[in-house]
């Protein structure tokens, strides 16, 4: 479902080719539900700890072909 494009001690990359979150919602007629989710998750894993930054420029939801998402440890 995803592959791991970098993993270290400071950033964790992965591209997201299936979302069953995004294929289940869509199945009961809620497909757009799960932009607002993964737009809150974004505030939320940006929250977490001051030292953690969370991007995501590619999302399946909004209709691209996958997820990008790329977690960053701060010094």
């Amino acid at each position: 479902m995803f592959h791991v494009i970098e993993e270290s001690e400071k950033r964790f990359e992965i591209i997201i080719r299936r979302c069953l979150i995004y294929e289940a919602f869509n199945e009961l007629g809620l497909g757009d539900l799960t932009r607002w989710m993964c737009d809150i998750a974004a505030v939320y894993f940006n929250g977490y700890h001051p030292k953690i930054e969370y991007m995501k420029d590619r999302m399946i939801a909004r209709g691209d072909d996958s997820c990008h998402e790329v977690f960053v440890w701060r010094v």
